[in-house]
């Protein structure tokens, strides 16, 4: 009787993972690895789940793309503001969660530390402190 589940490998070196991808040589699920360089959805959307970011051009290693999404996120892109897009931006990602092309497995976890000698301690989007904002608190 066979058996259905996936034995996990890390034996490549990177230079041969990418290739392998590209070549949509792999068998099973893989690890991405990707995090957004900027706050704004275009950071993870167009790089990942579009046409013009198949790889080898870009990094859409699954190769999972939706006309529906793409012109989601073109009018997000082409809105007056970032937060005029931020509705399209949210509809596009409604549809890729439905679908489900990967699956959000691993997130970093950050920890920091206060006291009640300073206040105003906020993180930023990538749980970083704002120093600019905290204030030293009179003792």
């Amino acid at each position: 009787m066979a058996s259905d589940f996936y034995v996990l490998q890390g034996n490549l070196d990177f230079a041969e993972y990418l290739p392998l991808l590209e070549s949509q040589g792999g068998t099973g699920p893989f690890r991405y690895g990707w995090s957004f360089d900027y706050p704004a959805p275009d950071s993870y959307l167009t790089p990942l789940f579009t046409t013009q970011s198949l790889a080898p051009a870009g990094s859409n290693y699954s190769f999972w793309t939706n006309p529906e999404v793409e012109s989601l996120i073109s009018q997000g892109d082409q809105a007056e503001s970032p937060e005029a897009g931020v509705e399209n931006y949210q509809a596009a990602e409604d549809i890729i969660a439905e679908e489900m092309p990967m699956a959000p497995m691993f997130f970093t976890e950050v920890q920091s530390v206060t006291s009640e000698n300073v206040s105003n301690v906020r993180l930023d989007l990538f749980q970083r402190i704002v120093t600019s904002e905290v204030t030293v608190n009179n003792a």
